[in-house]
């Protein structure tokens, strides 16, 4: 089995609305950008995600062991992962990259009420 790439890139994540942040992925899975979504950052100023902003996710489970599973960011609303369960995506095991299916997506939500963190009393 291949190596899991676990070097850090800037990479682009467009929320629902349309918005689009820079975000820190694991090139493991940027070089999944045809399942998971998003592009690489190339030039100007992205604003990183507001505090409390929780990113759509695709759940995945390896296929002989529903004991095994990994969440992993969508980096786009319409990525394969995130609307089609059993899509396959390689996660890092101990180093080595692993296939595992789409069983369920979670959408994008905010920790904290109206997207902010709440004001000390």
């Amino acid at each position: 089995m291949a190596a899991f790439d676990r070097t850090r890139t800037t990479w682009t994540y467009t929320t629902d609305n349309g918005d689009t942040f820079s975000f820190n992925a694991l090139t493991g899975y940027t070089a999944q950008a045809s399942v998971l979504g998003g592009d690489a950052w190339e030039s100007g100023h992205l604003k990183p995600a507001p505090k409390g902003f929780r990113p759509r996710k695709a759940l995945l489970w390896l296929g002989s062991d529903h004991t095994k599973r990994r969440r992993v960011v969508c980096f786009e609303p319409d990525a394969t992962a995130y609307t089609t369960l059993t899509t396959a995506v390689s996660v890092d095991v101990g180093g080595t990259a692993t296939a595992y299916a789409v069983y369920q997506s979670e959408g994008e939500r905010h920790k904290f009420e109206g997207g902010q963190a709440p004001t000390p009393a």
